[in-house]
Parts: C-alpha cells; sequence; structure tokens
C-alpha cells in the first residue's frame, strides 16, 4: 500500500499531525518496514523523505511521552540498519537525538539500540563530526559504560564510541577523563562483561593513560 504515492503522503501528513498514540504506532511501523527483507527498499524511499525523518529526531527529544521517544529510537535504529539510510538520517539530526534520547532514557530497553546505531553512525565522517560537535555526547556515553553493563552490547556499543572518539581528539579524551570514564572503565573490567567490551577497555584506557608523561623513577 505504502508504494503508492498517495499513501505514503498520508502516512506522513499522520506523522506529523497526529496525536502522539497515532506516532507511537507508526513508528512501530516504520521499525517492521525497516527490519524486514521485503520491504527495505520501501525504508529506503521512505528515508529519502525528510519530513519523516524529522518528525522522529523531534521525538527523540521528547521528554513528556517515554513510549513515544522509545518507539522513535527503535524506528530510527531499524532505519539506520540499512547502510543507504545513514547519511540521511545524520543530515536530520538523528545524532542528535539519540544522545537527547540516551540522556533522558538511559535505562530505557532501547538504549542498547539507541548505542548501537551512534557507533554505527560514527563510522561515518559526517556521523563523527556530528558527535563530536554535541555537548553533551561524551558525558552520557561515559555514563552508559558501566550503567549498562548488564547489558554486554550496550557497554560494548558505549566503549566502541568512546574509542573512535578518543582516537582522534585529545580534547574528548581530557573530557572523557573529567567526565570519570576512568573509574567506569575499571568498574566495567571487574564485572562480567564480555571479551569485546574488555578487550576495547583496555584499548581505550591504554590511549588514556598516553596523556601522562612516564614518571622516570617508574612508579
Amino acid at each position: 500500500m505504502l508504494k503508492n504515492e498517495i499513501h505514503l503522503t498520508s502516512l506522513v501528513v499522520l506523522l506529523e499531525q497526529g496525536n502522539l498514540k497515532i506516532k507511537t504506532s507508526l513508528c512501530h511501523l516504520l521499525e517492521a518496514i525497516a527490519t524486514s527483507p521485503v520491504t527495505q527498499d520501501l525504508c529506503i524511499i521512505i528515508a529519502q523523505l525528510r519530513r519523516v525523518l524529522q518528525v522522529l529526531v523531534s521525538l527523540l527529544h521528547n521528554k513528556s511521552d517515554p513510549p513515544a521517544a522509545e518507539a522513535a529510537a527503535r524506528a530510527i535504529s531499524a532505519i539506520c540498519s540499512l547502510e543507504a539510510n545513514r547519511d540521511n538520517a545524520i543530515e536530520e539530526g538523528a545524532v542528535d537525538g539519540l544522545i537527547a534520547y540516551l540522556s533522558l532514557n538511559s535505562s530505557q530497553k532501547s538504549a542498547c539500540r539507541a548505542l548501537a546505531t551512534l557507533e554505527l553512525l560514527l563510522g561515518l565522517e559526517a556521523g563523527k563530526k556530528a558527535v563530536m560537535e554535541n555537548l553533551n555526547a561524551v558525558r552520557v556515553l561515559v555514563r552508559m559504560v558501566f550503567r549498562v553493563s548488564s547489558d554486554q552490547e550496550g557497554s560494548e556499543h558505549a566503549v566502541g564510541s568512546l574509542l573512535i572518539m578518543c582516537c582522534g581528539s585529545a580534547r574528548v579524551r581530557m573530557e572523557a577523563v573529567n567526565a570519570g570514564l576512568l573509574i567506569q572503565l575499571l568498574l566495567l573490567l571487574q564485572s562480567q562483561c564480555s571479551s569485546r567490551a574488555k578487550t576495547e577497555a583496555r584499548g581505550l584506557l591504554k590511549l588514556l593513560r598516553s596523556m601522562w608523561p612516564e614518571d622516570p623513577r617508574g612508579s
């Protein structure tokens, strides 16, 4: 049905003008479209519609309705799982939206998906630039390193994202240390985290250690 331009236009209008319950339901529909192999071509068409992405990003910033924000996070994550959609998502503010969502909903079930999507978008130059320019990104990611340690994938994505960011910026390294990253990493290493999380945590600690000169006494 949505391959018909009239029906697709109706979906966009409903997404823009519907109440939060309607918008939440449409987010679930968009997630289903993006995750089904049968409708991935349709997902690419939808992701080219700026108005759709703009509404989803605005819902990520919604403080008054956590279910709507969570549905939007799931929809954006599903849309960004297709490589062809990532540039458009970044251009329409998905990075800032996901960081805002994580800052408000770190305990929600979709936090891990949001972290995974951020790590994916960091793989693109435009995505990395957007994350580095976000004033809250480092603080939010540091907070997620150990908070989601019961969800091993969440820790992996938080540490993986910070590793990418810290590798290219002394400013980010210092900001992360000031936000408490060292303690978070040490707590993570003492937990039952995955081997990937431990490997990346050790790599990040080694990178941070290079910030301080060697003590000539070897202590």
